[in-house]
């Protein structure tokens, strides 16, 4: 199940984390992730031990002194052994913007290995981590000194399947701002000046799955995000929140509810 994590996109959007470091009440952060995808560019920086990925469909590990990049809209999961160490950074188009016009349509392998070239990479993460910058303006110079770093030690090679990418994401950006509405892949494929079945063809090839299943899990997902925060769960308010979440029929939200989570859902 992939998750799209939207928040990633974001304008100047920018999450640098170091394994080991306080993330929220008594929990640490480590480099760990269930499947999820975003526009954003993704790095994994290993100082010690070994993360075993998983990117688009492509299962590996990278080790002490690796770097793995993660491109836009890649679906993509972690996991780590005991023992290791390292940083994750994420950052939005905003930071690109500079990258993207000295080599267009060109980005960075996904995986650097070479690591007398990464030592000093993640010298400068280091510090990036320690003292990202005070403004926006500060944070944009020391991720652009990061891109020019990489780009000088690793020279960056034509994106594939640009196009493609490009209208899943638009599709998907779509769905988060109009799932409340009664929407159609054509609607959607009319929207963007694209036919359905090159919509509907795309975004099965992107997703796994269909776009109608798609959508529905995302109005189940914003279901239990609004009835957690509620903390209402009666029957009138759960039908209320049903509609609010774009499902026009409670049998159409059991059956999205169970293909989800595997279970109906139990309400009072």
């Amino acid at each position: 199940m992939k998750y799209y994590e939207r928040t990633s996109d974001e304008s100047k959007y920018i999450y640098l984390k170091k394994q080991g470091e306080p993330f929220v009440g008594d929990l640490i952060y480590q480099i760990e992730a269930s499947l999820n995808f975003h526009r954003s560019a993704e790095f994994i920086f290993v100082t010690e031990g070994k993360v075993h990925y998983t990117v688009n469909g492509e299962k590996g590990t990278v080790s002490k002194g690796e770097i793995l990049y993660v491109d836009s809209m890649f679906p993509h999961s972690y996991k780590t052994e005991e023992g290791v160490d390292g940083y994750i950074l994420v950052l939005s188009e905003f930071f690109f913007s500079f990258y993207r016009q000295q080599y267009q349509r060109k980005t960075f392998p996904a995986l650097m290995l070479d690591k007398a070239k990464n030592a000093p990479v993640l010298e400068f993460m280091e510090n990036f981590h320690k003292n990202p910058g005070d403004t926006d303006y500060d944070v944009f110079n020391n991720a652009n000194l990061l891109l020019a770093m990489l780009s000088k030690a690793y020279p960056p090679k034509e994106r594939k399947n640009e196009k493609t990418k490009e209208l899943v994401y638009n599709i998907l950006n779509y769905v988060e701002e109009h799932y409340q509405e009664n929407i159609s892949l054509a609607d959607i494929a009319a929207e963007l000046g694209y036919v359905k079945q090159y919509c509907s063809k795309m975004f099965n090839k992107a997703m796994g799955e269909g776009f109608r299943k798609y959508l529905n899990r995302v109005r189940v997902m914003k279901f239990t995000d609004m009835i957690q925060k509620s903390g209402n769960k009666r029957q009138e308010t759960v039908l209320k929140m049903a509609t609010d979440c774009g499902f026009d029929s409670m049998s159409t939200f059991y059956r999205a509810y169970k293909e989800v989570y595997g279970v109906s859902p139990k309400f009072k």
